[in-house]
């Protein structure tokens, strides 16, 4: 089903109906960034955020996705871990996210932004023009450049110094602190992306940096301020829980250590009974 969707979406990039979504948004458009929830499979394991643009007049309702990538990609894991993996800026109608993650039974949650006309349209703006064909694709970066950090910088640039967002002073984690919180239930990935990744996993990560990972994202933004006629106020003015399914169970006990070990002593047995035939 994520396949079809996929396809189905890179279809609607081509749609010559593209053209006609509005240059301008009416007064009543809204603006919100969604926030779901980890699934099962690996490139699912942190979870995702998404813009969303709904204006009634126009009767437009659209996900912006900086998270679209191609399956069949030749060493999609290792590319997707190295951070060598393309990426691009998907837009399409709501209904097929919502489909999707329905079909996912992935959590999804939305907070709307409290901005006036004028700055609803400079992200409006912003997105359409990262849209454009030979802008919306993008080397992906684990840490530095995703899904979740394209979204802050594109508010932040849209909306320049009136826009404020929250970073916490709360936390010491490194960056592998940070990504084993998801990895517990994928012992497995754990331990191919330390591999894979490296040393650098240890640097400490700031609260800003933190924000590769969507909850962090959604946190920064919870936390965050606007300033409108000369005055801070708070960033987000609505929080809705869209879509709800229980946590997964975490697996057994069977972590990728204990494999290795069983490796290791099979290895020195063989080792040992090739001697004693000597």
């Amino acid at each position: 089903m994520r396949q079809i969707l996929f396809f189905f979406i890179i279809l609607l990039q081509l749609n010559p109906l593209h053209a006609f979504y509005p240059d301008s948004l009416s007064a009543d458009a809204e603006v919100s960034l969604l926030t779901i929830s980890p699934g099962d499979e690996l490139y699912m394991g942190f979870g995702h955020s998404a813009v969303r643009v709904v204006d009634p007049q126009n009767r437009l309702d659209r996900i912006y996705n900086y998270g679209t990538f191609s399956f069949d990609e030749p060493g999609f894991y290792i590319k997707f871990c190295r951070g060598q993996l393309d990426y691009q800026l998907s837009a399409y109608d709501y209904k097929y996210a919502y489909l999707m993650y329905t079909r996912e039974e992935r959590s999804m949650k939305e907070q709307v932004f409290r901005m006036t006309p004028q700055m609803k349209q400079a992200v409006y703006e912003a997105l359409e023009t990262n849209h454009l064909k030979e802008n919306r694709r993008y080397r992906y970066d684990f840490f530095f450049d995703n899904c979740a950090t394209r979204i802050r910088d594109i508010f932040e640039s849209a909306l320049g110094e009136s826009f404020t967002i929250y970073e916490s002073n709360d936390r010491d984690l490194t960056f592998r602190n940070y990504i084993d919180q998801y990895l517990v239930p994928m012992q497995w990935a754990d331990f191919g992306i330390d591999l894979v990744l490296g040393a650098k996993t240890d640097y400490p990560a700031s609260a800003r940096e933190a924000m590769f990972l969507p909850d962090y994202l959604f946190e920064g933004f919870d936390k965050a301020t606007i300033k409108i006629d000369g005055q801070n106020q708070q960033f987000v003015k609505e929080h809705k829980q869209i879509l709800t399914y229980p946590e997964k169970e975490m697996p057994g006990v069977n972590t990728p250590y204990l494999y290795l070990w069983q490796l290791f002593l099979m290895l020195c047995y063989s080792e040992s009974s090739a001697f004693s035939g000597l």
